[in-house]
């Protein structure tokens, strides 16, 4: 395990005062030549939305801005002991991505930007997110701009209707629903799918992170994160046996969980399908906001149009009420590479109230501060992402966020080896790292 992950795990239980107190004592930027190079490890329309919040960032500050989109961050030069980079912000939804440029050298803490009060560019986002992105200084190395819980509970607001369901708005009005669902035979529960080529037994993984934060409770979660509680842990096998069970019990695979690998993530949908692709409609999608892309044409012209009249959203309840004090997020984070004022202006407009007001217009993460407005937004998922966010005590990242993808692999496939019985927990996590 990297030193970025134990550096992480660290910090990222309380908010260091030292980090905030940092403002006044830095250098002054050197004069820059009024352009900003802007690199973008990010792609489609979480891309183009950023980028349009950063233009108009730039545009108030009167700075011209060069963009380069690339699949992950580079790599700095190196010259002599000093490692520099060749880009003036960095950006991207891979916060691992940017403790290895500090790790390097190659960024500076945006709390010791010259000239950045990092109070100020913190306020509005929240003080809970410089623990995040902190140094073993406590220095925040980057701050959030977007941000989209990792999970949600999707729902079709007509199912819900006929047969006379309330959403409910807690986590023992969740379980009452569930249970009433059953004792009705309405339906299941949950739409659940594990089979997806690949990626089969991906969407266990975020199943798993949020029966881990609600059973095991968020210093164990993050210590999870960093490596320092391995996934075979006593408190990660409780996780993920309470992560089947409801999967295996309240959805298609009726007991055996093992039916969820043959299942593929694009049959879920019979909860806008009255009949069901299995017979009976089920009632509850728990999934990342990406999940909108799967629905039905005409749910997805419904949201275009603004209605939403066969798809709603609601925090995850399945676990806990861990959705709303301490939500799992994915976020996009920017790190300073090279230092000049036409940097520190640009983070500064970056840190502005209006920046990323038109976020939920393009996709469905939102602005990463608590008092964006949603007055006028019609998108579900926009308006449960700045509720949930409001109401938070803290926020923690989602494994995909700050794993690489070797260690999101294994841990793939020993869910896949888990659910098809093949082997118990800690063994199934044993045999795949």
């Amino acid at each position: 395990m990297s030193l970025r992950f134990t550096r992480f795990a660290a910090v990222s239980a309380i908010v260091t005062a030292s980090a905030l107190a940092l403002s006044g004592c830095a250098p002054v930027a050197p004069e820059g030549d009024g352009t900003v190079i802007v690199e973008i490890a990010l792609d489609g329309a979480l891309a183009d939305a950023v980028t349009a919040e950063i233009q108009a960032a730039a545009d108030a500050a009167e700075l011209t801005v060069e963009y380069r989109t690339v699949d992950q961050l580079s790599a700095p030069a190196v010259d002599g002991e000093v490692a520099q980079l060749d880009a003036d912000l960095e950006l991207t939804n891979h916060v691992s991505e940017l403790f290895v440029l500090a790790e390097q050298g190659a960024l500076t803490p945006v709390s010791t930007l010259p000239g950045v009060d990092p109070e100020v560019l913190f306020a509005e986002v929240g003080p809970h997110w410089m623990p995040i992105t902190a140094n073993a200084e406590g220095e925040a190395i980057a701050f959030p701009v977007a941000m989209s819980l990792s999970s949600v509970t999707f729902m079709n607001p007509l199912a819900f209707a006929e047969h006379g369901y309330a959403v409910p708005s807690d986590a023992a009005g969740f379980a009452s629903l569930v249970s009433q669902i059953e004792t009705d035979n309405a339906g299941y529960p949950w739409c659940a799918g594990m089979e997806n080529a690949d990626l089969t037994g991906d969407p266990f993984i975020d199943w798993l992170a949020e029966f881990v934060l609600a059973t095991a409770g968020a210093e164990t979660y993050s210590a999870w994160l960093a490596g320092e509680v391995a996934s075979d842990a006593p408190e990660i096998v409780a996780a993920a046996e309470a992560a089947r069970e409801v999967l295996a019990n309240h959805s298609v695979a009726e007991g055996n969980s093992a039916a969820l690998l043959s299942v593929g993530f694009a049959n879920t949908v019979p909860m806008f399908d009255l009949v069901g692709t299995y017979g009976k409609q089920c009632f509850f999608v728990r999934e990342s906001p990406d999940y909108l892309a799967f629905v039905p044409d005409v749910v997805r012209e419904e949201g275009a149009a603004g209605n939403f009249r066969q798809v709603s959203a609601f925090p995850f309840f399945g676990a806990s009420q861990s959705a709303v004090t301490t939500p799992i997020v994915d976020a996009v984070f920017a790190g300073v590479g090279r230092v000049d004022k036409d940097v520190v202006a640009l983070v500064a407009a970056m840190g502005a109230t209006p920046f990323g007001d038109d976020l939920p217009d393009a996709t469905n993460w939102v602005s990463a501060r608590v008092q964006q407005s949603t007055d006028g937004r019609t998108s579900p998922f926009a308006t449960v992402n700045k509720d949930v966010l409001g109401s938070a005590e803290s926020v923690v990242l989602s494994p995909r966020s700050v794993w690489s993808d070797e260690e999101l692999s294994a841990l793939r496939a020993a869910s896949v080896a888990f659910l098809a019985g093949d082997a118990d927990w800690a063994t199934a996590v044993a045999s795949n790292k």
